[in-house]
C-alpha cells in the first residue's frame, strides 16, 4: 500500500469553529475530544498530524496519507502569514458559520483568492463546511465565490460520521491526484 504526504489548511473567518473541527478530524476514532463552544482564538497556526489509511486510489488499490492539518487563525492580522501557510498546499477546508452570515463575505473572498485561485487549487481539493454549532438551519443563504466548491452542512454533535466521510472524500481526491502524477512521472 502506497503512502503519501499531504498538507491541508483549515481556513475561515475568526470564531467559526476551525479549531474545533481540526481537533475533531485529527483525533483517532474513539478518542475524539468533547465538542465545546468555548472560544479560544488560534494564534497564527497550529499544525496537527495524523495518518489516514485505506483510501481508494484510481487504480483500484488502497493508500495511506500522512496529513499535516494546518489550523490557520482567522483574524485579519495573520493575513501576512498566508503565503507561508499556503506553500506546498494539497487541499483546503474552508469553515464558515451560517449563523453569522454578515461580515464573512469579504474574508471568504480573500481566502478564496489567496488559497484557491492564487495557488491553482482545483475545486475537487476543496471542501467548505458550514458549521452550525447545533443550529439545524440550511445553507441556502450561504454564498461562496465559486459555485464549483462543495458546501457541506457541519453538525458535529448530530452527524460526526458524515463529517468524517466528507473529509475522507477530500483525502481520496488528493490521493487520486498523487497517483495520477506518479503514473505520469511528475510526482
Amino acid at each position: 500500500m502506497a503512502t503519501f504526504k499531504a498538507k491541508i489548511c483549515v481556513v475561515g473567518p475568526a470564531a467559526v469553529g476551525k479549531t474545533v473541527l481540526s481537533n475533531f478530524l485529527s483525533e483517532p476514532p474513539g478518542t475524539r475530544p468533547k465538542i465545546t463552544q468555548e472560544y479560544k482564538p488560534t494564534k497564527g497556526v497550529r499544525i496537527l498530524e495524523m495518518t489516514v489509511d485505506n483510501l481508494s486510489t484510481p487504480t483500484g488499490g488502497h493508500a495511506s496519507v500522512d496529513v499535516e492539518l494546518w489550523d490557520c487563525a482567522g483574524a485579519e492580522e495573520y493575513e501576512v502569514c498566508w503565503p507561508a501557510m499556503s506553500h506546498g498546499l494539497h487541499g483546503l477546508v474552508i469553515v464558515v458559520s451560517p449563523n453569522k452570515p454578515s461580515g464573512q463575505s469579504n474574508t471568504i473572498l480573500k481566502l478564496y483568492q489567496h488559497f484557491i485561485k492564487l495557488q491553482g487549487l482545483r475545486p475537487s481539493k476543496v471542501i467548505a463546511f458550514a458549521n452550525f454549532f447545533g443550529n439545524s438551519q440550511g445553507v441556502h443563504d450561504l454564498k461562496l465565490p465559486s459555485d464549483k466548491l462543495r458546501v457541506v452542512e457541519c453538525h458535529l454533535e448530530e452527524d460526526p460520521d458524515g463529517i468524517l466521510l466528507e473529509f475522507r472524500r477530500l483525502l481520496n481526491s488528493i490521493v487520486s491526484s498523487f497517483v495520477k502524477q506518479a503514473e505520469a512521472g511528475t510526482a
